[in-house]
């Protein structure tokens, strides 16, 4: 009976060494884990890496009909400096209508007024220079409503010719300017002042630019807009 005993005894010490060596492997197998579990990114790599996007908290936008204007809002994270504003009306060809430098009533929250716009959806997006890279912001699609209370543009190509119709409401001073798609303006079709609803027409000769994108700019006292043509 005693040696039954010892032999039980025994066995059971042999096990629990077992179950000892067995944890302990299992241990130092979790260790081999921990350093992955616990891996933090460096932060420092990530502040000085090229930025993928502008870090905007909010961008939000609207038609201001009463005022005729696009309105976009928005707040940064972190200033890098001059913000330039782009318009399209397709989503793809963008052209920059303006830039903003310092913040408005509270830090890294900006407010522009955009008068470049056109009837129906009209696209606007955030860029700035980091480094030698230029960044983006997320685009903001904006519907606006036909307003022909304030003024009437229409281009028109007629025979070797791109044709200009402008038609205003309100007597006003307003200039009518070509730019070549760097911003170099290349001539001022128009600078008078137009009475109520009077009509005018200007002409641009292909022939007498180079072949290429174009972009004309018509500005009153209530309005302001661009318009790409493309001359061959």
């Amino acid at each position: 009976m005693n040696a039954k005993i010892t032999q039980l005894f025994i066995i059971i010490f042999l096990l629990c060494n077992v179950a000892s060596i067995a944890q302990n492997n299992s241990s130092k197998t979790g260790e081999e884990y921990t350093i992955e579990e616990t891996y933090q990114p460096n932060d420092k790599t990530a502040e000085t890496a090229p930025a993928t996007s502008i870090n905007t908290s909010s961008f939000s936008s609207k038609f201001v009909e009463s005022n005729n204007f696009v309105q976009l809002e928005w707040k940064t994270t972190k200033n890098k400096g001059q913000i330039i504003i782009e318009h399209s009306v397709d989503g793809k060809i963008y052209s920059e209508i303006g830039t903003a430098e310092v913040a408005g009533f509270e830090q890294g929250h900006y407010i522009y007024e955009a008068r470049e716009f056109e009837p129906g959806i009209n696209f606007y997006r955030l860029k700035q220079k980091v480094g030698e890279t230029y960044t983006y912001s997320q685009t903001q699609a904006v519907s606006v409503s036909k307003k022909d209370d304030v003024h009437v543009l229409s281009l028109k190509d007629d025979e070797g010719k791109k044709k200009i119709q402008l038609r205003v409401r309100e007597k006003q001073q307003v200039v009518i300017q070509l730019y070549d798609k760097e911003g170099n303006m290349k001539k001022e079709l128009f600078n008078q002042i137009m009475d109520v609803n009077e009509i005018i027409f200007r002409t641009i000769s292909k022939d007498a630019y180079e072949a290429g994108t174009y972009f004309v700019l018509i500005k009153g006292e209530t309005f302001k807009q661009s318009k790409k043509i493309e001359l061959p």
